[in-house]
């Protein structure tokens, strides 16, 4: 099912505020438990074939999954040179609150929320997670550098996983500053034994799926509890 999602009075690096619409993908399963949302920093996660694997595999596990596009084609192709969404957390928290809600409140109002950020996706995801604690109940960090949410750290409440290669030294040294940084939160650092940065391995996306899966069915899979 696609999705289109209003976001508006955010001005971004380079553009006024003004009313425009993010895509998305949103695969159902039948009586799914929890909705999840892929997010990028940069690039497109409907066109992400690694993140259309792991969407498959925990759908056919009964989770709901959001490819979620947080740029515009416009912007991609702006941010290609300088960077200016990709190193913008906040930018890209407002972006994907504003995709929550309508999730939320438009298309799956009775279900629970997980995020899975990557690269600078993985700091939207934990900004917005501090500020949706109602609704977001995990945060999946993938090859992400989810240090750039900074002092938003602290506030973070959702049992928080960050999984990244043991290949990537920078992406580990990133995750580990943002683990330590989180001291009032469930949180998990899995190191996978010769994953790169992307975790692209066969290998490595099979214990990437696992270990997504675990965490999502130790904190997001129980639907009562959001309910009540």
């Amino acid at each position: 099912m696609s999705v289109f999602i209003s976001a508006e009075k955010f001005p971004g690096p380079t553009s006024r505020a003004s009313e425009l619409e993010l895509h998305g993908e949103f695969i159902e399963p039948s009586n799914a438990r929890a909705s999840v949302i892929f997010v990028h920093g940069c690039g497109s996660a409907r066109h992400s074939d690694h993140d259309r694997v792991i969407a498959e595999y925990l759908t056919h596990h009964g989770y709901g999954a959001l490819l979620l596009d947080i740029l515009t084609p416009g912007e991609e192709v702006a941010d290609i040179g300088a960077g200016s969404y990709r190193f913008n957390p906040e930018f890209l928290a407002h972006r994907l609150t504003v995709a929550t809600d309508k999730l939320v409140h438009v298309y799956e109002p009775e279900l629970p929320v997980a995020y899975v950020g990557v690269g600078s996706g993985a700091a939207a995801a934990l900004i917005a997670a501090s500020r949706r604690p109602t609704y977001v109940k995990a945060v999946i960090c993938r090859s992400g550098t989810p240090d750039l949410a900074g002092k938003e750290l602290a506030l973070v409440r959702a049992p928080t996983l960050f999984v990244v290669g043991s290949g990537d030294r920078a992406g580990v040294e990133s995750n580990q500053r943002a683990y330590n940084q989180m001291p009032d939160c469930e949180r998990d650092l899995v190191v996978i034994p010769g994953g790169s940065h992307l975790l692209d391995e066969p290998t490595s996306i099979e214990q990437l799926q696992r270990s997504i899966l675990r965490w999502l069915n130790m904190y997001v899979g129980n639907t009562e509890t959001f309910r009540n």
